[in-house]
């Protein structure tokens, strides 16, 4: 079982607790622990999801836990997984991640081209936080675009395992 099922999930069935856990944790965290992980969450995520998905593939599970980040993104987005606007969110997110990940520099969404990446994110078209508010910073349109993704890519999943149940597979 992978961690997401373990982290979301309980005797098969999405488990709305913990994830609202996971992501009052995830809020709280400093805001490189918060790129991180929320750009490690979301490619699990995405893992799981294409597990899902290529059920008839070649693919093994070793092969698709050997993909990157990237792969992984552009794998969903070809196989028709995930759309045109979360492959890019999901990609800033990724690139987002990295600078974190990779530059000791960049230590708050206010460093470097985090704040212009953030502004990127399309989920802010959704957004519940109105633009030119204080809430409107950064940190909380990455935190808010990474919770939109993981409901999608979360519901997909289960759509696809009841999918899967039905063909009796």
């Amino acid at each position: 079982m992978s961690k997401i099922k373990e982290i979301f999930f309980i005797n098969g069935k999405f488990n709305q607790e913990k994830v609202n856990k996971y992501l009052n944790e995830f809020q709280s965290e400093t805001d490189r622990a918060a790129a991180i992980l929320g750009g490690a969450y979301l490619d699990n995520l995405l893992n799981e999801l294409l597990k899902c998905r290529l059920l008839y593939n070649s693919l093994t599970d070793k092969d698709l836990n050997n993909l990157s980040f990237d792969r992984r993104i552009k794998l969903c987005y070809s196989t028709g997984v995930i759309n045109q606007k979360e492959k890019r969110d999901l990609t800033t997110i990724k690139n987002i991640r990295n600078y974190f990940a990779h530059d000791i520099e960049v230590n708050d969404f206010k460093k470097g081209n985090i704040p212009y990446l953030c502004k990127k994110l399309y989920s802010q078209e959704d957004s519940i936080l109105a633009e030119g508010s204080p809430a409107a910073n950064s940190r909380n349109i990455f935190t808010e675009s990474v919770a939109i993704l993981m409901s999608n890519l979360q519901d997909r999943i289960l759509n696809c395992e009841r999918l899967n149940k039905i063909k009796g597979i």
